[in-house]
């Protein structure tokens, strides 16, 4: 006979419902099976109550009095826990409604029209090949973003002494690549560069290896790449290893930094900072949730590699997905979403809503127009909820 303990919260699928509350509660007729995952859940929701919601959500930071909070969210004290914190204004009002919270008032303030001219600028783009599928846009002088927005995205970086080109893609993303290369130069295809690990970015690079290019990778990447193989995918020739390496060719400087995990093995920013670009690749796909359930991402490294790339001085983001740029601005939204989702995960929490529910309850208004929010918000939620309590 079996006995479980825990907060009183409901927990509902298809075929079971299991209740918790304070005191025993005995399992007669299930099998093995639906019992382990009684006892996986009781588990974590008992890890859950224990612990410390202000500590374990650092998307819900402290603030003081004089906080000037993001679009979007507004300054409430809490007389309990005697703090100031940033949230939603539909949670401050459920806060105010359950008589655990006061707003503040503050003076708003003008959003500069900087960023916002810069992005309508850039949808003007500067196509110079266009074969009906995929694109050569200018984005600067000798830089150029090669793809297709309903597939991926490459760097071309052209230079007096040859082309370097970040990420292959696939075979027939790259033949077509080098086709348009040829519009613009003759120079030979000196290096090829993988972002990551993952072979829908990797595939394809036999065409340029072809060519004569070097290709070059962070060792992670390799590795991983060494260990997973797939007849589409070439290895690096060549890796680097630890936070940054700085690539001289011709007339262009080009920096590969490696934060630390976040996507993948090996994840690479790639930044010219003369031109002020970078060429940022999955963890940054402007207006769209993350990717259904985050696979292969790291939620809180990931946030904290966005935080360490906004403090490179660009002003123009290359995209591996969706479009072939934007402004810096949209690498800041893409951090604030993973922060706002995670501070709305524990402030629900801190209302007493049960954990299991939150997925598919909770509600973002300032993101419904990006792409996928009715499709991907619950999967991403999920992903967040569970990290800090399972480590994945």
């Amino acid at each position: 006979m079996w006995a479980v303990r825990g907060p009183l919260w409901i927990v509902s699928t298809k075929s079971i419902i299991f209740k918790f509350k304070l005191g025993p509660i005995f399992f007669h007729t299930l099998t093995r099976t639906k019992l382990a995952i009684v006892f996986s859940l009781a588990i974590l929701l008992t890890t859950i109550a224990t612990i410390d919601l202000d500590q374990a959500s650092y998307g819900l930071q402290l603030k003081d009095s004089e906080t000037q909070c993001r679009e979007g969210q507004v300054l409430v004290f809490r007389a309990i826990s005697n703090n100031y914190v940033c949230v939603f204004e539909y949670t401050a009002e459920r806060w105010v409604e359950l008589g655990i919270a006061e707003m503040v008032e503050q003076e708003v303030q003008e959003e500069s029209m900087k960023n916002e001219v810069q992005e309508d600028s850039m949808q003007e783009q500067n196509v110079v090949y266009d074969d009906g599928i995929f694109q050569l846009v200018q984005v600067a002088e000798n830089v150029y973003s090669f793809g297709n927005p309903m597939a991926s995205f490459s760097l071309v970086l052209v230079t007096d002494e040859g082309v370097i080109v970040g990420d292959p893609v696939n075979k027939n993303h790259s033949e077509v690549m080098l086709k348009a290369i040829r519009t613009v130069t003759d120079q030979p295809i000196k290096y090829l560069i993988y972002s990551h690990n993952h072979w829908d970015h990797t595939g394809g690079g036999q065409v340029l290896k072809n060519e004569g290019a070097i290709i070059l990778s962070h060792i992670d990447a390799r590795d991983w790449l060494l260990e997973n193989p797939n007849q589409n995918v070439v290895v690096a020739d060549e890796v680097w290893e630890g936070n940054l390496k700085e690539i001289i060719l011709g007339n262009k400087t080009l920096e590969l930094h490696h934060f630390g995990p976040s996507h993948g093995e090996g994840m690479t920013v790639f930044y010219l900072p003369e031109e002020k670009i970078i060429f940022i690749v999955d963890i940054v796909t402007p207006k769209r949730l993350a990717f259904t359930i985050m696979p292969d991402f790291s939620p809180m490294e990931w946030e904290r590699t966005l935080i360490e790339v906004e403090k490179l001085n660009f002003d123009t983001a290359m995209f591996g997905h969706k479009r072939a740029l934007g402004p810096a601005l949209e690498v800041k939204e893409v951090r604030e979403y993973l922060q706002d989702l995670r501070a709305e995960i524990f402030s629900m929490m801190q209302e007493g809503v049960n954990p299991f529910m939150i997925p598919s309850t909770l509600e973002l208004p300032k993101y419904q127009d990006w792409e996928f929010y009715d499709e991907w918000l619950e999967m991403n939620a999920w992903r967040i909820f569970l990290e800090p309590h399972m480590g994945w």
